[in-house]
Protein backbone atom coordinates (compact mmCIF):
# COMPACT_ATOMS: atom_id res chain seq x y z
CA UNK A 1 0.00 0.00 0.00
CA UNK A 2 1.44 3.22 -0.95
CA UNK A 3 1.65 6.66 1.48
CA UNK A 4 0.29 9.46 0.55
CA UNK A 5 2.01 12.94 1.55
CA UNK A 6 -0.54 15.65 2.25
CA UNK A 7 1.88 18.70 1.22
CA UNK A 8 1.17 21.78 2.43
CA UNK A 9 -1.82 24.06 0.57
CA UNK A 10 -0.65 26.97 -1.78
CA UNK A 11 -1.68 30.01 -0.89
CA UNK A 12 -3.63 31.80 -3.82
CA UNK A 13 -2.97 35.22 -2.91
CA UNK A 14 1.04 34.75 -3.09
CA UNK A 15 0.20 33.00 -7.17
CA UNK A 16 -1.50 35.71 -8.24
CA UNK A 17 0.88 38.50 -6.94
CA UNK A 18 4.20 36.59 -8.60
CA UNK A 19 6.78 39.05 -10.36
CA UNK A 20 8.78 37.57 -12.46
CA UNK A 21 12.45 38.80 -12.68
CA UNK A 22 13.05 40.51 -15.84
CA UNK A 23 16.11 39.93 -17.89
CA UNK A 24 17.73 42.87 -19.48
CA UNK A 25 18.64 42.57 -23.53
CA UNK A 26 21.10 43.94 -25.33
CA UNK A 27 21.57 44.33 -29.08
CA UNK A 28 24.72 44.17 -30.51
CA UNK A 29 25.25 46.48 -33.71
CA UNK A 30 28.12 44.19 -35.42
CA UNK A 31 25.84 40.65 -34.55
CA UNK A 32 22.80 42.28 -36.18
CA UNK A 33 24.78 43.07 -39.54
CA UNK A 34 26.49 40.04 -39.26
CA UNK A 35 23.19 38.06 -39.25
CA UNK A 36 21.53 40.42 -41.89
CA UNK A 37 24.30 39.25 -44.37
CA UNK A 38 23.78 35.62 -43.76
CA UNK A 39 20.29 36.37 -44.47
CA UNK A 40 21.04 37.88 -47.71
CA UNK A 41 23.49 34.77 -48.73
CA UNK A 42 20.81 32.12 -47.57
CA UNK A 43 18.93 33.96 -49.50
CA UNK A 44 15.98 33.95 -47.41
CA UNK A 45 12.42 35.89 -47.62
CA UNK A 46 14.06 38.85 -45.50
CA UNK A 47 16.86 38.37 -47.04
CA UNK A 48 15.53 38.78 -50.72
CA UNK A 49 13.04 41.54 -49.68
CA UNK A 50 16.40 44.24 -48.24
CA UNK A 51 18.30 42.82 -50.66
CA UNK A 52 16.00 44.04 -53.33
CA UNK A 53 15.53 47.58 -51.12
CA UNK A 54 19.57 47.97 -51.10
CA UNK A 55 20.08 47.23 -54.68
CA UNK A 56 16.88 50.02 -55.60
CA UNK A 57 18.66 52.89 -53.56
CA UNK A 58 21.95 51.79 -54.59
CA UNK A 59 23.27 51.26 -51.15
CA UNK A 60 24.80 48.32 -48.95
CA UNK A 61 24.44 47.07 -45.62
CA UNK A 62 27.66 49.68 -44.41
CA UNK A 63 26.03 52.48 -45.59
CA UNK A 64 22.73 51.88 -43.01
CA UNK A 65 22.55 53.86 -40.35
CA UNK A 66 23.03 52.29 -36.62
CA UNK A 67 19.49 53.61 -35.58
CA UNK A 68 18.38 51.04 -37.78
CA UNK A 69 19.81 47.99 -36.25
CA UNK A 70 19.16 49.05 -32.54
CA UNK A 71 15.41 49.41 -32.00
CA UNK A 72 13.20 46.64 -31.39
CA UNK A 73 10.01 46.04 -33.39
CA UNK A 74 7.08 44.53 -31.87
CA UNK A 75 4.95 41.41 -33.24
CA UNK A 76 3.67 41.36 -37.08
CA UNK A 77 5.33 45.00 -37.85
CA UNK A 78 7.82 45.75 -39.85
CA UNK A 79 11.24 45.57 -39.38
CA UNK A 80 13.61 49.01 -39.19
CA UNK A 81 15.82 48.30 -42.17
CA UNK A 82 12.09 47.54 -44.32
CA UNK A 83 10.77 51.48 -42.87
CA UNK A 84 14.06 52.96 -43.07
CA UNK A 85 14.81 51.58 -47.20
CA UNK A 86 10.96 51.95 -47.82
CA UNK A 87 11.11 55.75 -47.33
Amino acid sequence: MRKIYLHKRFDSFTFWHFTPIKKRYFININSQKKYLKKQLAQKTKLGLRIGELLYQKGLTIDDLPDEVFTTWRNPGELDSITKFLQK
